[in-house]
């Protein structure tokens, strides 16, 4: 959801770290302006690896982006059911140290749904990723952002879905990969019966009067296609982005203030794959995320979500914690700054929080997942219409005096 400067949203900026050091409805494809500091890590010769060209060329000899021409095709939902796994391979999955990363940051500028830290959001995750081993060229790191006057990578519908499909293309088994998204979300109807709560949660692309991007499509577009052995971090710093890639199993807290004894719940309508994939969400489901201004806790930063701004901080402040000890910092950072929003962690593969360490390049699980596939135990009613109209949703704000709704001492936010 969205407003001008001030109540609640999701994304962010900083400087930072080590693991760290860093600063700072339905569409269809992907791209943004990516400089290139070619430093590639080598790829495989096989076709099941992340090719290693960074460029193409046109027919007049000119060197592009890859993403001009990448190859992209329409999305086609999924089928439901469930088929066996081919196979389980429990043996340690070892980093082939290829890496690849989709970052989008979008500010919607000009729009009544104006943010003013994402496109911060996306340089600091940027260079996050490059002080941890991912190569800043073209072929291993898209950026997409909407300050950019390239049509190719403006974050759109289209060239969202497009960058989605050039992400996991020819991934193989001990490779990383990296999707952050800084900008709106939203929720819609689920007219499936798949969701418990009757709604898809979505992100809005630039042109989101002509559709948003469901939770159903990311699930099909990132995860459904990852093998066995390769690995995918993402970061969704949004409202309602709780469980905003459709992963399987959600993470809960033993206590209310501690993350370590929790227990894996499984979706009531899971959606199984292969892949190892993690997911860190902003806030809940059925609440926002909060566009930080500057001040307060992150008064040396520029405007940025809260989130974003906090992962990089709690990696600032232990470069490589356990998973509890991770998501423990994030919910002590957010509550120290005045924020009600609480980060979920959803995942692919179950996997104990107190022994996993996080690592952006490392450590990566193979499948336990026996069956895969969606799988429909329960059909739930969707949810009334009150969402779909999202400018009406915006119009809900446009008369709160944004003054008023900082969150935290000295920080202005907005919805995202």
């Amino acid at each position: 959801a969205a407003s001008t400067t001030s109540t609640t949203s999701t994304a962010s900026t900083t400087s930072t770290t080590s693991t760290t050091s860093t600063t700072s409805t339905t569409s269809t494809t992907s791209t943004t302006s990516t400089e290139s500091t070619a430093s590639a890590i080598s790829s495989a010769s096989t076709a099941s690896a992340i090719p290693s060209a960074s460029t193409a060329t046109n027919p007049a000899g000119a060197t592009l982006p890859i993403l001009y021409f990448f190859p992209s095709t329409p999305y086609s939902a999924p089928p439901l059911g469930m088929r066996p796994a081919p196979s389980l391979n429990p043996q340690p999955v070892r980093p082939s140290g290829r890496c690849r990363a989709l970052i989008i940051g979008i500010n919607y500028k000009g729009t009544q749904a104006e943010l003013n830290g994402c496109i911060n959001d996306a340089h600091n995750m940027r260079n996050l990723l490059q002080a941890n081993g991912y190569p800043n060229d073209s072929s291993h790191m898209v950026v997409l952002k909407d300050d950019t006057n390239d049509h190719n990578y403006m974050p759109n519908g289209k060239n969202i879905m497009k960058a989605l499909q050039w992400l996991v293309q020819g991934v193989g088994r001990g490779d990383s990969l990296f999707f952050h998204f800084s900008g709106h979300g939203a929720q819609l109807p689920d007219k499936t019966g798949m969701e418990k709560d009757g709604l898809n949660e979505t992100i809005l692309p630039t042109d989101y009067k002509n559709g948003q991007i469901t939770d159903d499509e990311l699930w099909g577009s990132l995860v459904r296609p990852l093998p066995d052995g390769a690995r995918l971090m993402a970061v969704m710093d949004c409202c309602h982005s709780g469980t905003g890639l459709d992963l399987p199993f959600e993470y809960i807290k033993r206590k209310k203030d501690q993350y370590g004894g929790g227990h894996w719940r499984e979706d009531e309508n899971p959606a199984h794959s292969t892949g190892d994939v993690v997911m860190f969400s902003g806030c809940q489901d059925d609440q926002t995320s909060a566009d930080v201004g500057g001040g307060g806790m992150f008064s040396s930063q520029r405007a940025g979500g809260a989130m974003t701004n906090t992962f990089l901080k709690a990696l600032r402040s232990n470069p490589n914690p356990t998973y509890v000890q991770f998501m423990g910092e994030l919910h002590k950072v957010l509550k120290k700054g005045g924020f009600s929003q609480k980060p979920m962690l959803t995942s692919s593969q179950r996997f104990n929080l107190d022994q996993r360490r996080f690592s952006l390049t490392q450590d990566i699980f193979p499948n336990t997942n026996q069956m895969l596939g969606r799988d429909k135990r329960t059909h739930f009613k969707p949810a009334s219409q009150m969402n779909q109209d999202l400018n009406g949703l915006l119009g809900l704000f446009s008369g709160i005096d944004k003054g008023k709704l900082a969150a935290g001492a000295a920080l202005l936010s907005m919805l995202r």
